[in-house]
């Protein structure tokens, strides 16, 4: 009788991702492939991965990624198993006839143990299970890319804000992101709460604040995880985000 291991090492990530601090890793530049044929979740993973100093590239299929990896230079690619045209292990096999040190690390949703075993013993270098939790993958992009470790000094300076900053960030969000909060979080959706997500993450990269794109890869990970709890929770903080940002703003009347 085949065995599900999924569940057992999702529960072995978690605790896991736990131990491993991801705000407080720096990347230093470097190119990722992303490949899945489902749009979703590219943007996932674009989401979880904007901002932080790696360049970040899209392919639909495993025949798109070979093709693109012939031609450009790639530091590493996340690769889904199963989809149209060409799957992943096909793909990955291919890649590494040409790169054979370019890392490939596979992405896989539901893991019996035949599949589990053929993933462990194919080309990939790794692989990881969805729903990808950001602590995991950045604990995986670890190995493989170089990075620098974020001191508690450096962490406790983006609390500062300037009024100045404040301001645009509160400007921004009232005319992007507030009425998709108020749905989000009234519905408690998970499309509507991606939707608000998206937006807050395009703030966050247009104004540069460490903060708010904080809070965004917290909920895109929540969301991962189907953490019904902390996508209230961090709902719930976004608003009081916002209070602060009001009474930063304020003050300068």
């Amino acid at each position: 009788k085949e065995v599900d291991v999924a569940s057992i090492k999702l529960e072995q990530k978690l605790q896991k991702t736990l131990e491993f601090d991801a705000s407080k890793i720096l990347f230093k530049p470097a190119k990722i492939l992303i490949v899945d044929d489902i749009k979703e979740n590219r943007e996932l993973l674009l989401n979880v991965l904007a901002n932080i100093n790696l360049t970040l590239f899209e392919a639909e299929n495993g025949l798109e990624a070979v093709e693109f990896c012939k031609v450009n230079q790639v530091d590493l690619v996340l690769m889904d198993i199963r989809m149209p045209i060409m799957d992943g292990y096909e793909a990955t096999k291919q890649i590494k006839e040409f790169k054979p040190y370019l890392p490939i690390i596979a992405l896989t949703a539901s893991v019996m143990k035949a599949e589990f075993d053929k993933v462990a013993s194919s080309d990939f270098n790794e692989f990881l299970m969805k729903p990808i939790l950001k602590g995991e993958l950045f604990k995986q992009l670890t190995v493989f890319l170089s990075f620098t470790v974020q001191s508690e000094e450096s962490v406790q300076e983006e609390l500062e804000i300037s009024v100045e900053h404040a301001s645009s960030l509160l400007t921004a969000i009232k005319a992007e992101a507030w009425q998709l909060f108020v749905q989000a979080q009234s519905s408690n959706n998970i499309k509507d709460i991606l939707v608000f997500n998206r937006a807050i993450s395009k703030i966050a990269v247009n104004l540069e604040s460490a903060q708010l794109d904080k809070r965004a890869s917290l909920l895109v990970e929540a969301v991962d995880s189907f953490d019904i709890l902390a996508m209230k929770s961090l709902l719930s903080d976004f608003a009081d985000y916002v209070e602060k940002l009001e009474k930063i703003v304020a003050k300068k009347v």
